[in-house]
């Protein structure tokens, strides 16, 4: 796959960030990160060899981040009866600036980095700032616990960017991938078990300055 494809990919993802930061419901936004988990996990196999361990591991990931992980989120808002509004400590339009703001600083920082030829023609290193960032950004800027939950997905979409196209191996990027996935999921299902949005008022994090021992 060439630098071109590549690069147009990866503004795809940033695209996609962008889209859940302006997004106001939480189905909408676990769907936006289901499809940028598969178009990641997509774009790190084209770029490798095809092997018979490689495209099992890559049917895993596909399937933990584009189907599993979603579904659970989807499960665990209906189960535990959240409302669907995102309830932004910060407001839409602001976090969308912050968020552009942080794309262009990770263009920035990225230049100033000692990168080898060949990952100069791409910006795989800007758009995997971009993305840890736009996780970040997400889990300060929103309340609801189910939305912090996003927001490391986020974070582990970035992180499996710079795995899959610096490190030139799809078993790594996997491997890597499905424990982190798991450990998202083990959050999930702590939303689920401990029944936050019956005790907080409909899962706001804000609400857990409120436990005492």
């Amino acid at each position: 796959m060439n630098a071109s494809t590549i690069n147009t990919i990866l503004l795809l993802v940033v695209l996609i960030n962008m889209f859940i930061m302006g997004s106001n419901r939480i189905i909408t936004a676990i769907k936006a990160v289901a499809l940028q988990g598969i178009i990641l996990a997509l774009l790190a196999f084209f770029s490798e060899e095809f092997t018979t361990k490689g495209t099992i591991l890559f049917i895993i990931i596909v399937s933990i981040k584009g189907f599993i992980i979603p579904l659970l989120l989807i499960h665990a808002t209906k189960f535990a009866n959240i409302n669907q509004e995102m309830k932004p400590l910060i407001g839409y339009m602001p976090t969308m600036f912050i968020d552009a703001l942080s794309v262009f600083l990770s263009f920035f920082i990225s230049q100033k980095l000692p990168l080898l030829p060949s990952h100069q023609e791409t910006i795989i290193v800007p758009v995997f700032f971009a993305t840890l960032m736009s996780g970040m950004i997400l889990i300060i800027a929103r309340q609801k616990a189910i939305t912090q939950v996003i927001g490391y997905l986020m974070m582990e979409n970035g992180v499996y960017i710079l795995s899959s196209m610096l490190t030139g191996s799809v078993t790594f990027l996997a491997e890597i991938g499905v424990l982190l996935d798991v450990l998202a999921g083990v959050f999930i299902m702590g939303i689920m078990l401990n029944h936050i949005s019956t005790t907080f008022e409909k899962g706001d994090v804000g609400k857990l300055t409120s436990l005492r021992e």
